[in-house]
Order: structure tokens, then C-alpha cells, then sequence
């Protein structure tokens, strides 16, 4: 990949690339104007744009029952306090508890290579480690084993 030292364009091809030179494997959504996925053993990325930005969102895999929503929306409150990036959110589906976290980036007057590969980097960096604190802190949820 080319390092440019004026910002280009954002495109879905850019982000593969990034992806495959981090030693990922990426996929386009069933949708691909809804972007690039991205799995882990327990969250699944999607990079997102839209308008000026590009968005990442990610879904923790554990789940827990509705009954503790108190607990699981007062940690993530507490993690949210304590770290700049990602931002974490629960939301019920289906009676059940998920964790959402996001990160975005203007991309408006578009990215460097650098650039978007640093972004990328440090937003996968830091979903994972929301990833292990949810592990660490709501271990019920947790069904799965390390590369699973």
C-alpha cells in the first residue's frame, strides 16, 4: 500500500487493504453499501460509511438476560468514564442484553494511508480491550473459549 502524503478518498477497497496488511481477513455485508466486516472470536466489526464518516460499530458476542440490565449498563457506564475510545452502549434484542460499541472518524477531506491505517489499528487496539474488561466483568456471558 502506498503511503500518500495528502489525504485521499475513503473507499471500501482502502479499508481491505488496510485490513489484509494488519493480517485480517474482511468481508463486505450481505448489503455491501452497509460496509466491511471484520470477526473476531468474540465481536464482529463493521466499518461503516456515511456522509463525511466512518463508523465502526461492534457487537460483543456475550450475552446476558434481561434481568441484569442494571448491572451490565452501570459497568459500561463506568467503563465509558474511564476510556476515550470505544464508546459502549447495551441494547435488548430479542429479551436478551447486548453490548454495541462505536468509533467514527471525518473522513470529510479524506485520510492518508497512514492515517487510515493508524485509525483502524487503534480502533481494533481498543475494541479489544472493551472486548476482555466485558470478559473480565460479566463472565456469565461469556460461552465461548479463545479461538473458537
Amino acid at each position: 500500500m502506498d503511503a500518500p502524503a495528502t489525504p485521499t478518498p475513503y473507499t471500501p477497497e482502502r479499508l481491505t487493504a488496510v485490513l489484509t496488511s494488519l493480517g485480517l481477513n474482511s468481508q463486505p455485508a450481505e448489503d455491501a453499501s452497509q460496509g466491511v466486516l471484520v470477526g473476531f472470536t468474540n465481536m464482529i466489526l463493521q466499518f461503516t460509511p456515511a456522509a463525511d464518516t466512518l463508523h465502526c460499530l461492534g457487537r460483543w458476542r456475550g450475552q446476558l438476560d434481561e434481568d441484569q440490565i442494571a448491572g451490565l449498563i452501570a459497568g459500561t457506564a463506568a467503563f465509558n468514564t474511564h476510556q476515550v475510545i470505544p464508546t459502549l452502549s447495551v441494547q435488548v434484542l430479542d429479551g436478551t442484553l447486548v453490548v454495541v460499541m462505536g468509533r467514527a472518524v471525518d473522513v470529510a477531506f479524506g485520510l492518508t494511508d497512514a492515517q487510515l491505517r493508524a485509525w483502524v489499528a487503534t480502533t481494533i487496539q481498543q475494541f479489544g480491550v472493551a472486548g476482555q474488561w466485558l470478559e473480565e466483568n460479566f463472565p456469565q456471558a461469556v460461552d465461548w473459549t479463545e479461538g473458537e
